[in-house]
């Protein structure tokens, strides 16, 4: 039986794990583009949006470094059902692969580091025999070898560099539900910090960490907790199975920024806001 929450969890792998700089805003979207997702750029109202990709298939992500000059994002090959990451100037231009995927690979959920300089991922593999494997990487941003730290899905890389948060889905997903981990930026010391939760975020200060907890019957809110996992608060009461990316807003005004075919900002609670996917909409 499939997990009710495992739905949510597989399209968080494409969700930007930060927000965007100032005044700018990254939207996945079908608008104006025969029905295939391409990546537009935006005020950070909503409005104005231009497109910046035009390849055949891109996924629903695009992560700005840093400096917001670059953007990592998931190109898409939807004949073999692989996906590659790639970087590009915040402007479309310079698409470049970092990450080619080999076999049935997908990988997807890009995080930079806090200076800019690696690109962390996950690895999703699908082996002939059934089943499915997910690992997360290391790739340095302006291309080299890639380094496996562990499995692992959706990382998400604390302020100051140190550490990595990921969520880890059991073998049998049917039965258990995911739980969020820790380790060092270069995959040390792994191990538990939250269980019956996924897709992390981190503070902008590095002290608190927004997080989805599963309830019962798969029912997903978001909760905050503090950076060692303590002081738990829940801060929605949606009762959704399909919510999914908190991320930290710097005034903690929640809001939708915008209104077709895209990604819609949703939600409320003190300094974070939700993520709700809509792949189509009017043009």
């Amino acid at each position: 039986m499939l997990a009710p929450w495992l739905p949510a969890l597989l399209w968080a792998l494409a969700l930007p794990p930060g927000p965007p700089p100032a005044a700018r805003l990254i939207i996945a979207s079908e608008r104006g583009s025969c029905g295939v997702l391409q990546l537009y750029m935006a005020a950070a109202d909503g409005s104005g949006a231009k497109r910046i990709t035009h390849g055949d298939a891109v996924e629903p992500e695009g992560v700005f470094s840093p400096d917001g000059a670059r953007i990592a994002c998931t190109v898409a090959d939807p004949v073999h059902n692989t996906s590659d990451i790639a970087v590009m100037a915040a402007d479309g231009s310079g698409l470049r692969r970092l990450v080619v995927a080999r076999g049935k690979q997908q990988c997807c959920g890009s995080s930079w580091s806090p200076d800019g300089k690696r690109i962390a991922y996950a690895v999703l593999e699908r082996p002939s025999g059934g089943g499915a494997a997910c690992s997360i990487w290391v790739v340095p941003a302006d291309g080299g070898a890639a380094t496996r730290l562990g499995e692992g899905m959706l990382p998400a890389w604390s302020p100051n560099g140190n550490a990595i948060l990921f969520t880890v889905v059991p073998a049998d997903s049917g039965e258990k539900k995911p739980a969020i981990h820790r380790m060092d930026a270069d995959g040390g010391r792994p191990g538990p910090l939250l269980s019956d939760a996924a897709m992390a975020a981190w503070s902008p200060d590095g002290r608190r960490i927004a997080y989805i907890g599963i309830g019962e019957r798969g029912a997903m809110n978001v909760f905050t907790c503090a950076a060692d996992g303590k002081d738990r608060k829940q801060l929605t009461t949606l009762d959704d199975p399909f919510v999914c990316g908190p991320q930290w807003t710097p005034d903690g005004k929640p809001r939708q920024l915008t209104r077709e075919g895209g990604i819609y900002f949703v939600g409320g609670g003190s300094g974070v806001f939700l993520l709700r996917a809509v792949l189509a909409g009017p043009g």
